[in-house]
């Protein structure tokens, strides 16, 4: 749990820093290239935490739901192929 928090914080420190670096250096805000990497970057960052945290926990709970429900589970992943569409929109 430790490892967690702390790689919790360090990709908050890198998301920070290359989110103000353009603000704070004047060569960074004109370089065009080095502004696509750091958008590159965010857009990741937020990609990797809904496929690894949120997607997963969001369809453990949906599954647990259902069991606590006493409906019969199918064998296809439904909230798999919910989350997928709401993506790909």
């Amino acid at each position: 749990m430790n490892i967690k928090i702390c790689f919790i914080f360090l990709i908050f420190l890198i998301t920070v820093a290359s989110g103000l670096a353009p603000i704070k250096y004047k060569k960074l805000k004109e370089n065009q290239n080095l502004l696509g990497i750091a958008n590159t970057f965010s857009g990741g960052v937020f990609l990797a935490i809904a496929f690894v945290h949120i997607i997963p926990e969001t369809s453990n709970n949906y599954y647990m739901l259902i069991l606590k429900a006493n409906e019969v589970l199918t064998k296809k992943p439904m909230i798999e192929y919910k989350m997928e569409d709401g993506v790909a929109v």
